[in-house]
Protein backbone atom coordinates (compact mmCIF):
# COMPACT_ATOMS: atom_id res chain seq x y z
CA UNK A 1 0.00 0.00 0.00
CA UNK A 2 1.13 3.14 -0.70
CA UNK A 3 1.55 6.55 1.12
CA UNK A 4 -1.03 7.93 -0.75
CA UNK A 5 -3.82 4.90 -0.97
CA UNK A 6 -3.33 4.88 2.96
CA UNK A 7 -3.25 8.46 3.42
CA UNK A 8 -7.05 8.34 1.12
CA UNK A 9 -8.13 5.55 3.54
CA UNK A 10 -7.24 7.46 6.36
CA UNK A 11 -9.11 10.08 5.01
CA UNK A 12 -12.15 8.13 4.01
CA UNK A 13 -12.39 6.79 7.94
CA UNK A 14 -12.67 10.10 8.88
CA UNK A 15 -15.18 11.68 6.79
CA UNK A 16 -17.60 8.42 7.60
CA UNK A 17 -17.28 9.15 11.01
CA UNK A 18 -17.78 12.85 10.66
CA UNK A 19 -20.95 11.56 9.42
CA UNK A 20 -21.96 9.83 12.54
CA UNK A 21 -20.96 6.67 10.80
CA UNK A 22 -18.10 5.55 13.10
CA UNK A 23 -17.40 2.24 14.18
CA UNK A 24 -19.56 0.72 17.20
CA UNK A 25 -17.83 0.86 20.28
CA UNK A 26 -17.94 -1.56 22.75
CA UNK A 27 -21.01 -1.35 25.37
CA UNK A 28 -20.37 -0.29 29.36
CA UNK A 29 -21.35 -3.69 30.49
CA UNK A 30 -23.69 -6.61 29.53
CA UNK A 31 -27.02 -7.78 30.99
CA UNK A 32 -28.35 -11.37 30.63
CA UNK A 33 -31.77 -11.19 30.55
CA UNK A 34 -33.70 -14.69 31.31
CA UNK A 35 -36.68 -14.30 28.89
CA UNK A 36 -38.62 -18.10 28.70
CA UNK A 37 -41.32 -18.63 26.52
CA UNK A 38 -44.60 -17.44 28.87
CA UNK A 39 -48.11 -17.75 28.14
CA UNK A 40 -51.08 -15.99 28.25
CA UNK A 41 -50.77 -12.14 29.84
CA UNK A 42 -47.34 -13.00 31.03
CA UNK A 43 -46.11 -13.33 27.34
CA UNK A 44 -47.81 -9.89 26.46
CA UNK A 45 -45.14 -8.78 29.55
CA UNK A 46 -41.94 -10.53 28.79
CA UNK A 47 -42.36 -8.90 24.85
CA UNK A 48 -43.17 -5.38 26.38
CA UNK A 49 -40.01 -5.65 28.89
CA UNK A 50 -38.17 -6.86 26.06
CA UNK A 51 -38.87 -3.35 24.18
CA UNK A 52 -37.90 -1.46 27.23
CA UNK A 53 -34.82 -2.92 28.16
CA UNK A 54 -33.62 -2.44 24.30
CA UNK A 55 -34.33 1.56 24.73
CA UNK A 56 -32.85 1.83 27.84
CA UNK A 57 -29.65 -0.25 26.44
CA UNK A 58 -29.07 1.83 23.63
CA UNK A 59 -30.08 4.98 25.29
CA UNK A 60 -27.39 4.23 28.56
CA UNK A 61 -24.85 2.14 25.89
CA UNK A 62 -24.85 -1.22 27.60
CA UNK A 63 -26.30 -4.77 26.30
CA UNK A 64 -28.86 -7.20 27.02
CA UNK A 65 -28.20 -10.59 25.93
CA UNK A 66 -31.29 -13.15 26.07
CA UNK A 67 -31.90 -16.73 26.92
CA UNK A 68 -34.16 -18.52 26.96
CA UNK A 69 -33.48 -21.07 29.98
CA UNK A 70 -31.12 -21.81 32.66
CA UNK A 71 -29.07 -25.07 31.50
CA UNK A 72 -25.90 -22.88 30.49
CA UNK A 73 -25.89 -20.56 33.33
CA UNK A 74 -22.96 -21.06 35.70
CA UNK A 75 -20.39 -19.07 37.55
CA UNK A 76 -18.63 -18.99 34.34
CA UNK A 77 -21.60 -17.54 32.45
CA UNK A 78 -22.56 -15.42 34.74
CA UNK A 79 -19.30 -13.47 35.29
CA UNK A 80 -19.34 -12.03 31.65
CA UNK A 81 -22.22 -9.90 33.50
CA UNK A 82 -22.92 -7.09 35.28
CA UNK A 83 -26.82 -7.50 36.11
CA UNK A 84 -29.07 -10.92 35.47
CA UNK A 85 -32.69 -9.90 34.64
CA UNK A 86 -35.15 -12.75 35.22
CA UNK A 87 -38.61 -11.65 32.94
CA UNK A 88 -40.40 -15.03 33.36
CA UNK A 89 -41.30 -17.28 36.98
CA UNK A 90 -38.83 -18.59 38.45
CA UNK A 91 -38.16 -21.98 36.64
CA UNK A 92 -39.19 -24.41 39.06
CA UNK A 93 -37.85 -27.83 39.20
CA UNK A 94 -40.32 -29.92 41.38
CA UNK A 95 -37.92 -32.98 42.88
CA UNK A 96 -39.45 -35.17 45.62
CA UNK A 97 -37.02 -33.62 48.08
CA UNK A 98 -38.39 -29.64 46.94
CA UNK A 99 -41.96 -31.38 47.83
CA UNK A 100 -41.14 -32.37 51.07
CA UNK A 101 -39.29 -29.24 52.11
CA UNK A 102 -42.36 -27.40 50.74
CA UNK A 103 -44.40 -29.61 53.00
CA UNK A 104 -42.73 -29.11 55.65
CA UNK A 105 -42.39 -25.47 55.25
CA UNK A 106 -46.50 -25.42 55.33
CA UNK A 107 -46.61 -27.40 57.90
CA UNK A 108 -44.12 -26.98 60.35
CA UNK A 109 -43.69 -23.22 59.76
CA UNK A 110 -46.86 -21.88 59.29
CA UNK A 111 -49.93 -23.93 60.36
CA UNK A 112 -48.14 -24.97 63.65
CA UNK A 113 -46.51 -21.35 64.03
CA UNK A 114 -50.29 -19.81 63.95
CA UNK A 115 -51.70 -22.05 66.09
CA UNK A 116 -49.28 -21.58 68.44
CA UNK A 117 -49.18 -18.07 68.28
CA UNK A 118 -53.05 -18.01 69.08
CA UNK A 119 -52.53 -20.17 71.93
CA UNK A 120 -50.02 -18.24 73.47
CA UNK A 121 -52.12 -14.81 72.84
CA UNK A 122 -55.12 -17.25 74.44
CA UNK A 123 -52.73 -18.31 77.40
CA UNK A 124 -50.00 -14.88 77.85
CA UNK A 125 -50.51 -11.29 77.95
CA UNK A 126 -51.30 -10.34 74.71
CA UNK A 127 -47.98 -7.71 75.04
CA UNK A 128 -46.24 -10.78 75.32
CA UNK A 129 -47.23 -12.47 72.67
CA UNK A 130 -46.48 -9.55 70.52
CA UNK A 131 -43.30 -9.78 71.04
CA UNK A 132 -42.44 -12.76 69.27
CA UNK A 133 -43.09 -10.89 65.96
CA UNK A 134 -40.97 -8.62 66.85
CA UNK A 135 -37.87 -10.44 67.81
CA UNK A 136 -37.94 -13.01 64.75
CA UNK A 137 -35.73 -11.11 63.15
CA UNK A 138 -33.30 -10.40 65.74
CA UNK A 139 -33.22 -14.39 66.39
CA UNK A 140 -33.09 -14.82 62.41
CA UNK A 141 -30.13 -12.42 61.98
CA UNK A 142 -28.03 -13.78 65.00
CA UNK A 143 -29.11 -17.32 63.35
CA UNK A 144 -27.95 -16.47 60.45
CA UNK A 145 -24.33 -15.21 61.23
CA UNK A 146 -24.19 -18.36 63.84
CA UNK A 147 -25.34 -20.74 61.28
CA UNK A 148 -24.79 -19.55 57.91
CA UNK A 149 -21.64 -16.97 58.66
CA UNK A 150 -23.42 -13.38 57.73
CA UNK A 151 -22.21 -10.23 57.76
CA UNK A 152 -23.35 -7.89 60.00
CA UNK A 153 -23.83 -4.15 59.26
CA UNK A 154 -23.91 -1.00 61.28
CA UNK A 155 -27.56 -0.55 60.13
CA UNK A 156 -29.02 -4.28 60.98
CA UNK A 157 -26.91 -3.74 64.46
CA UNK A 158 -28.91 -0.10 64.90
CA UNK A 159 -32.55 -2.18 63.52
CA UNK A 160 -31.77 -4.67 66.34
CA UNK A 161 -30.54 -2.08 69.32
CA UNK A 162 -34.25 0.03 67.90
CA UNK A 163 -36.23 -3.76 68.38
CA UNK A 164 -35.41 -4.01 71.28
CA UNK A 165 -35.23 -0.92 73.05
CA UNK A 166 -39.19 -0.89 71.74
CA UNK A 167 -39.63 -4.76 73.22
CA UNK A 168 -38.08 -3.17 76.72
CA UNK A 169 -40.08 -0.28 76.32
CA UNK A 170 -43.05 -2.41 75.82
CA UNK A 171 -42.28 -4.87 78.49
CA UNK A 172 -42.46 -2.18 80.70
CA UNK A 173 -45.28 -0.17 80.26
CA UNK A 174 -47.01 -3.15 80.61
CA UNK A 175 -45.41 -4.14 83.79
CA UNK A 176 -46.44 -0.61 85.58
CA UNK A 177 -49.64 -0.47 84.45
CA UNK A 178 -50.70 -3.43 86.55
Amino acid sequence: MTFASSSLLLLAAGAVSAHGQSWPKPPKFRVVALAERASGDHQKFVDVAKIYLNKLAAENDFAVDYISGTGRVDEEFLAQYKLFIQLNHPPYHWTPIALVALLYLAVVGSVNAFMLYYWLVHNMDVTKSMLIALVTPVVAVVLGMVVLGEDLSWRTVAGGVMIMAGVRFVTRISLSSR
